[in-house]
């Protein structure tokens, strides 16, 4: 928590020296909120995770999520109590290329002169 850095505007009941737990808990108490933290690769202090999830779990507005992505079982493990987890399969062979191209040229086939790009898709 101590490496979480909240903007220098206060907030009209936020105490001077507070602490960054506290401004944290003041800022989200009455807000409703979808927190995505995408791929989580360590959380090296469980202590720390439990007592940043209880922060924001303080928020009294009904529908609040925090969403965690990560490729590790470990930390969906360590996550899990804090929730539920659903586990997805990764792409089938051959889906991720498909998904790629279908972004690079949407529904135009690859132009003659970018077949190319083809070779490192």
């Amino acid at each position: 928590l101590e490496q979480i850095k909240v903007g220098t505007r206060r907030v009209e009941s936020e105490k001077e020296g507070s602490s960054t737990e506290e401004l944290i808990e003041e800022r989200f108490k009455s807000k409703r909120l979808l927190l995505v933290l995408d791929d989580i690769w360590q959380i090296s202090n469980v202590g720390d995770w439990e007592k940043f999830m209880s922060i924001l779990n303080q928020s009294q507005e009904k529908g609040s999520t925090v969403l965690v992505t990560t490729r590790s079982q470990a930390i969906a493990q360590k996550v899990k109590p804090t929730g539920h987890s659903i586990e997805l399969d990764g792409f089938k062979s051959g889906e991720f290329r498909k998904l790629f191209l279908t972004f690079v040229f949407g529904n135009e086939q690859c132009p003659r002169d970018k077949h190319f790009l083809l070779e490192t898709a």
